[in-house]
């Protein structure tokens, strides 16, 4: 399908392997930061069923919705088998930034362009999250990795139905899809920066106090 290789991350790859992984800092800031952003899924979805007039989309929206529910809490309980605390981690404004602009367009363009954030996220699991999940599992533990596990497994099956519904769109939602999908790229890009330069500071601190 055209629009879906349309749909790229290549943009990120050299930047996701070069990201240190290995770093309980880091890690701790990404599994905060993906707290704070998962909490908002499964309202997104909800907005979306109530403001699509497509029965066949509605029923997706819940059904993944379903599927979605408590899974900020998995990225929660990593956070806290790593020795972290989400009391230590505020939400950064590139991820407030993130999510909270689906809302807007969602509540002025309808349903359709948030298939670009969900497609963004779930090609970024299909794609690098069985890398990014070694990496983690061998410098943390499997017992600290089970959100990146459940997506890696997941967001196949996801990939496969979000594209079969982006077919069904008009040429004018598929642009919106795509136009979506990279402003939500470019969005979670700043939010790998913001847990980097976390990591960064907490790692001088440490440092110091030595």
């Amino acid at each position: 399908m055209e629009t879906m290789k349309k749909l790229s991350l290549n943009v990120l790859e050299e930047f996701l392997s070069g990201l240190p992984w290995e770093s309980s800092n880091f890690y701790e800031a990404w599994l905060a930061q993906t707290y704070y952003y998962t909490s908002h899924s499964t309202r997104l979805l909800e907005f979306c069923g109530f403001y699509t007039k497509d029965k066949g989309a509605a029923e997706r929206y819940r059904e993944h919705r379903e599927e979605e529910h408590g899974h900020e809490r998995i990225a929660l309980s990593d956070l806290k088998r790593l020795g972290g605390d989400i009391a230590l981690h505020g939400e950064h404004l590139s991820t407030r930034k993130f999510y909270w602009q689906q809302y807007e367009i969602i509540r002025h363009q309808g349903d359709r362009p948030f298939l670009g954030y969900v497609l963004m996220l779930e090609l970024l699991a299909r794609d690098y999250g069985p890398g990014i999940f070694e990496e983690v599992s061998a410098a943390h533990g499997d017992r600290c990795a089970n959100f990146l596990k459940i997506h890696i497994e997941e967001d196949i099956d996801h990939v496969e139905s979000a594209a079969q519904l982006l077919q069904s769109f008009s040429a004018e939602e598929q642009a919106a899809v795509v136009d979506n999908f990279n402003w939500s790229l470019d969005c979670y890009r700043a939010i790998l920066k913001d847990c980097v330069s976390f990591a960064d500071v907490r790692r001088e601190s440490e440092a110091e106090s030595v």
